[in-house]
């Protein structure tokens, strides 16, 4: 926590200190002007508390007036340009962290706040926590405080790298400060947890809600023959003559609206409504087929089917009645078995598939190579010729 909170501040700091105007001894002067730029410069930055222009120790121009009993004066070059540093006060009892911005012959000074351990969390305990934060440097740069007497109960280390510095902070804390800790971090657990499962069956809820919804409306547009065909053109390249078309489900709601097809499709073919689905869908094809086709020279119209069209009799018996209708002529069907689902019985489906060619049915398979109609799938599956 220390430590993103430290490289925070540093880096933010360090960012604001880049807005000031570059600046030399020579031609500095600290008039009312400057005075006021770098009292609007303080107020506007996030983690700087005071700024002013230095040398070596001396303040030629200030935001604002702090009464400082300077001790000592430790930094550490930390960038080309910055220096960090820390100022011991003899009349405060903590000490001064500082963000040097360098130039030639002057700098941009910044007194950023400290990182005392109660900023960020809550304590109940009083002088129970302490920290201290090393610079590998030489020499080396320490500096943190100390709030309690003897060995903490408690420590954790972090060290931050930079390709500049590498920094190493500590937090410990004695008993008092384990009890206030843990209590904070079985709250959170428990916290946590129950929002959790407050999300998790909000989900759940919402999902079965869905999937209800989601049958009984597919239920309720098979009864009202929503699901309508879209037909995309099949192009002889040869001689760019149309040929055929793809049959493509749709579902066309009664208020007009159209639901594309990845939305209810798999939950279909998942739920025992695809067969009825394209019962529908074979229905409006015949009927485009009556009311358009003489005005077409001959095409073939092909339909997506999935294997559990082939479990039973339902779709050939369908095809046989519009084949032995003549309803087609001069049109034919084509039918395109989808990969998404394996085929469960491979020796009903080859029997059934050739009860459909015998109809003079085309059957091909959709997307070949891909899903379940893979060679890595159909080479190893028995009763395939």
């Amino acid at each position: 926590m220390l430590a993103d909170k430290f490289e925070k501040v540093i880096r933010n700091s360090a960012l604001e200190l880049n807005k000031l105007p570059s600046i030399s001894k020579t031609d500095f002067k600290c008039d009312q002007s400057t005075t006021e730029n770098l009292r609007e410069f303080v107020f506007d930055a996030s983690f700087i508390r005071w700024a002013g222009v230095t040398k070596d120790g001396e303040i030629f121009c200030e935001s604002n007036d702090i009464i400082r009993d300077i001790s000592k004066i430790y930094t550490h070059r930390i960038s080309p340009n910055f220096s960090f540093g820390v100022v011991e006060l003899a009349n405060r009892k903590h000490h001064e962290w500082i963000l040097v911005r360098h130039f030639e012959d002057v700098n941009y000074t910044a007194s950023i706040m400290p990182l005392a351990p109660h900023f960020f969390v809550p304590l109940e305990c009083e002088h129970c926590s302490e920290y201290t934060i090393s610079f590998k440097s030489d020499p080396m740069l320490v500096f943190g405080f100390e709030t309690f007497d003897g060995k903490p109960f408690v420590s954790e280390t972090v060290v931050l790298e930079s390709p500049y510095f590498v920094a190493t902070f500590e937090l410990s804390g004695n008993f008092e400060f384990y009890k206030q800790y843990s209590t904070i971090s079985w709250l959170f657990i428990t916290i946590f947890a129950l929002l959790f499962a407050f999300g998790l069956t909000y989900l759940v809820k919402r999902w079965q809600r869905h999937s209800v919804s989601m049958h009984a409306q597919i239920v309720a547009g098979i009864k009202h023959q929503e699901f309508i065909p879209f037909y995309q053109p099949i192009v002889d390249s040869r001689t760019q003559a149309v040929i055929g078309c793809e049959v493509l489900m749709r579902w066309q709601q009664q208020n007009g609206s159209l639901i594309p097809p990845n939305q209810f499709i798999p939950y279909a073919e998942a739920n025992g409504l695809i067969i009825d689905m394209t019962k529908v869908l074979l229905e409006h094809v015949f009927n485009d087929v009556k009311s358009l086709g003489s005005k077409r020279k001959a095409l073939f119209f092909s339909i997506n089917i999935v294997p559990e069209h082939l479990d039973n009799d339902d779709l050939y018996l369908l095809l046989k009645g519009i084949v032995e209708s003549s309803e087609l002529k001069p049109h034919r069907i084509s039918l395109e078995i989808t990969e998404r689902l394996p085929i469960s019985d491979l020796v009903a489906a080859r029997q059934m598939l050739d009860k459909i060619y015998a109809l003079g049915i085309d059957l091909k398979l959709d997307d070949a190579g891909t899903g379940y109609g893979g060679f890595s799938v159909t080479v190893h599956q028995k009763g395939i010729d």
